[in-house]
């Protein structure tokens, strides 16, 4: 099976190189690897060129638009069977493609996949890292109480009519998921975590707002 990582990149410099280290250690070796430059003015484009000759490297250069705008940027470029998200800040196991082909072969009818994650700092180790809770979601109502699923998680077939959400007042991932679940295509949890969710202060400071940009798409999806 043919994956499609996509990785959106904003003035990424400082975690890029780890996120490509991840993904070129994968024990499933990637279709291809397309990062979205959004615009950015510091040396994320340099870092993602430096990986040319190491990985199937595709870079897509546009102006800045936001997060949602930028993965589905990398959705219209992609070419493989399925799509696989990473942000530019976290960090996958080397399993991570591996058990998500196994999962997509197993289960041909589910049409997107997602795992737990660890919360991870810099200066963490695995032994150290904190398990995320992380429920499946059954009903629209699980994910409005849980909200488990982390975009560097997915995996989705390219066949699913799917977009992220490009308002930038609207949470980017609330919004499409819930047009998913409205459409009855519900995802499978698979209980493996293969995903460092890199935490750091900005999105605690921006908790609130988050908050705020959930319930207007909710709003929106109703």
């Amino acid at each position: 099976m043919n994956i499609s990582i996509i990785i959106p990149a904003y003035n990424a410099g400082a975690t890029l190189r780890e996120a490509l280290d991840s993904v070129k250690a994968q024990n499933h070796a990637p279709h291809e690897v397309i990062v979205v430059d959004d615009g950015s003015t510091d040396d994320t484009e340099d870092i993602a060129l430096s990986y040319e000759k190491l990985l199937p490297l595709v870079l897509v250069q546009q102006v800045n638009r936001g997060l949602g705008a930028a993965r589905n940027a990398g959705m219209d470029k992609a070419t493989g069977d399925a799509w696989a998200f990473l942000d530019a800040d976290d960090v996958w196991g080397a399993n991570k493609l591996g058990i998500a082909v196994r999962y997509m072969e197993k289960f041909p009818s589910v049409q997107w996949f997602y795992t737990p994650i660890f919360e991870w700092s810099p200066g963490d180790v695995w032994a150290r890292m904190r398990q995320r809770a992380c429920p499946k979601i059954r009903t629209v109502e699980d994910f409005l109480v849980f909200n488990p699923i982390v975009p560097s998680t997915m995996v989705m077939r390219s066949t699913v009519p799917f977009r992220w959400e490009e308002d930038r007042r609207l949470q980017e991932d609330a919004g499409a998921y819930l047009e998913l679940f409205s459409n009855g295509v519900m995802p499978m949890k698979i209980p493996h975590c293969t995903t460092k969710y890199r935490l750091d202060f900005g999105m605690t400071v921006d908790a609130e707002g988050h908050v705020d940009k959930v319930m207007r798409a909710v709003e929106k999806a109703r």
